[in-house]
């Protein structure tokens, strides 16, 4: 599929809370460019999701088109079937991001990925995990349960499968989360060595300074959670004194 070789896309997959997020920030930071307007951190992910804002768009769109969702996608052969709605969408996005060295980050396209094919010159895989339990308890903040986040993630790992089964030839580096954290040296030379790219001793350690120990990102996510509350009491005070009133209610059965 190299039609112009001098460019290379660089496309991570996996499932969401399995370090797509952390994966797409190092990826910045050697040097691909993963997009202008990225959605904006929150407290679920103080260090930001860098994920372009155009490509979530386009994936939200793709599938609730099938009546679906993330958590619930479609299979593979409805999107096929269904390829011709969202052709034109998809190829004017590729070709307004396009680059020498360029990429994108969502976790949806881990389920789309076979409709941009057609519109990609030389696409290079990079394929996050992480542990089950991990992922699961992560995705208790959006309110999952650990029964449905695993078979959430069995959706995705089998779509991920699948499509390597069928392309095979595809360049692809499987990168483990838990790996990261261990051997950020021992990792980031892979993910460097697999997209041929050069990486100095101050890039190394200013890539080191993202993967932060746990106690540090926790504070990170508190002072985010606080701040975003702090905002909408600001913008909603009425709503927010409902709220409490009804939680103090429940707890003290004691009427405001």
């Amino acid at each position: 599929m190299c039609k112009l070789c001098n460019e290379k896309e660089v496309i991570v997959l996996g499932m969401h809370r399995s370090g797509t997020s952390l994966m797409a920030h190092i990826l910045s930071k050697l040097g691909v460019n993963m997009g202008r307007t990225l959605i904006k951190k929150n407290y679920t992910n103080p260090l930001g999701f860098y994920e372009d804002i155009d490509f979530v768009n386009l994936n939200k769109y793709i599938i609730r088109k099938l009546d679906k969702d993330w958590k619930n996608p479609p299979d593979n052969s409805e999107l096929l079937k269904k390829r011709k709605m969202f052709d034109k969408r998809i190829k004017k996005i590729v070709e307004k991001k396009r680059g020498k060295l360029w990429g994108w980050k969502d976790p949806r396209t881990t389920i789309t990925i076979e409709l941009f094919l057609p519109y990609l010159n030389n696409p290079y895989f990079i394929v996050c995990y992480r542990k089950k339990e991990k992922v699961a308890n992560s995705l208790k903040i959006r309110g999952i349960n650990k029964q449905d986040a695993y078979r959430i993630k069995k959706v995705y790992d089998n779509y991920i499968k699948e499509f390597f089964n069928r392309y095979p030839s595809f360049p692809r580096l499987n990168v483990q989360y838990e790996n990261i954290i261990k051997n950020p040296q021992k990792e980031i030379t892979k993910i460097a060595e697999f997209l041929n790219v050069q990486v100095s001793f101050e890039k190394y350690n200013e890539i080191k300074k993202i993967i932060l120990p746990r106690k540090n990102l926790v504070r990170k996510k508190i002072f985010l959670r606080m701040y975003e509350l702090f905002i909408k009491a600001i913008k909603y005070p009425d709503k927010i004194y409902g709220f409490l009133k009804r939680k103090l209610i429940n707890k003290t059965g004691i009427l405001l």
